[in-house]
């Protein structure tokens, strides 16, 4: 949940920023939109960056765990042992960055539909 409260007051503050001293004060929706779906895929390298560093050079048990626990899990649900097999072949930090891209670019795009009704601002110029 931090995390989320995080990332909304950066893609909030971010393309405020953006809206008041590169763009006159004014920016319209799409605008906005297109600046926080950008913050958030940016945000989202660089998280996948620090995660696939950590899972992969920094703490590998750590992803050793994360399987153990799944296959816990898996047992619990009576999956058969080869589909537990081939899901747990994909826990490895390539896969874990790859999701966590695509999930906050995704929840970023979601924020920004929101969060956009409330920075926008639209040019008075261009009305006329």
């Amino acid at each position: 949940l931090l995390n989320y409260l995080i990332l909304s007051g950066v893609l909030y503050y971010g393309t405020k920023r953006y809206r008041d001293t590169e763009n006159g004060g004014y920016i319209s929706y799409g605008q906005s939109l297109g600046s926080m779906v950008l913050i958030g895929v940016f945000g989202s390298i660089l998280i996948g960056f620090y995660m696939f560093v950590f899972y992969k050079y920094i703490a590998p048990d750590t992803l050793e765990q994360m399987k153990i626990l799944a296959e816990q899990q898996y047992v619990k649900l009576n999956m058969p042992q080869n589909q537990i097999d081939m899901s747990l072949q994909l826990i490895t930090p390539a896969t874990l960055v790859f999701s966590v891209i695509f999930g906050y670019a995704i929840f970023s795009a979601l924020l920004g539909l929101f969060l956009s009704l409330f920075i926008k601002k639209q040019d008075p110029s261009i009305l006329e």
